[in-house]
């Protein structure tokens, strides 16, 4: 594997200001890999953002923006060449699936000309069954940027959080009270915003800082001017009115107890 495939979902709705939200995910991808030491060569496309690297980059999926990503090999932009690489990924398993997408008209075949070919091959040499429902090994082609990106998505494919990129959406202030504070600080992040924080009761933050690349948490006593709203952790069960010349926005406000220890189980803190 020598590239790895970034996919995002929500930024396709932005209209005319899809740009914007592709530049600040790239953006924040290139922080989170310096940070991380890792030597990579980035290109954004029009649906995809590649990243060329040999490492594996499983922290990627703390990205905001990003749905999924894949370690992919990208190879020349002919049948042969799809052949041969097919052949390294084909495991010893009795069931297969190819599925191929052609993002870009870079080639005359069609989608399902180039699976039934490929799919053809894999069957006459290996003698393998198709599952188009549940297959044990799903091999994978995308088609773009004048060449084809192989990998197989039952191992090398990881889903993400999706969301917007962090920064996107402007500057606001997180109240920490308790852990429930860091759940409403994440679904703030998701939305796209930064976060400048309140911590009124010594709360590890450290879960925040994981899925803020591309904005720094700053410790503040009061709000910044910048700061277009205030973030709090109430419930229909502990809501209470507030005092602010700023929007207090309440991301939790339809969440039960049980809601939110699920959330915190999918964002992986407790």
């Amino acid at each position: 594997m020598n590239v790895i495939i970034i996919r995002f979902g929500e930024i396709w709705l932005k209209g005319k200001n899809k740009f914007l939200f592709e530049n600040k995910l790239t953006r924040n991808i290139r922080i989170f890999l310096k940070k991380k030491n890792i030597i990579f060569r980035i290109k954004k496309f029009r649906s995809r953002v590649l990243i060329y690297t040999n490492k594996k980059v499983p922290d990627l999926k703390y990205i905001f923006g990003i749905t999924s990503f894949s370690y992919a090999k990208e190879i020349n932009l002919n049948i042969g060449d799809m052949k041969k690489e097919i052949l390294k990924l084909c495991k010893k398993q009795k069931t297969f699936r190819i599925t191929a997408k052609r993002l870009a008209k870079d080639i005359n075949l069609n989608s399902q000309k180039i699976n039934e070919l490929l799919g053809g091959y894999v069957i006459k040499k290996f003698k393998l069954k198709v599952n188009l429902e549940n297959p044990e090994q799903n091999i994978c082609i995308e088609i773009f940027n004048k060449k084809a990106y192989v990998f197989d998505n039952n191992k090398n494919t990881a889903k993400c959080y999706g969301g917007l990129p962090v920064g996107i959406s402007g500057l606001a202030t997180l109240i920490l009270e308790d852990k429930s504070s860091l759940l409403a600080g994440i679904l703030m992040l998701k939305r796209g915003c930064s976060l400048e924080i309140i911590n009124k009761n010594k709360i590890n933050y450290e879960v925040l800082e994981k899925f803020s690349y591309g904005s720094r948490l700053n410790k503040v006593k009061t709000p910044n001017n910048y700061s277009y709203a205030i973030i709090v952790n109430e419930t229909l069960e502990n809501y209470k009115k507030r005092k602010s010349r700023k929007m207090i926005l309440r991301p939790l406000i339809s969440f039960t107890r049980e809601n939110i220890k699920k959330y915190m189980d999918y964002y992986n803190f407790k």
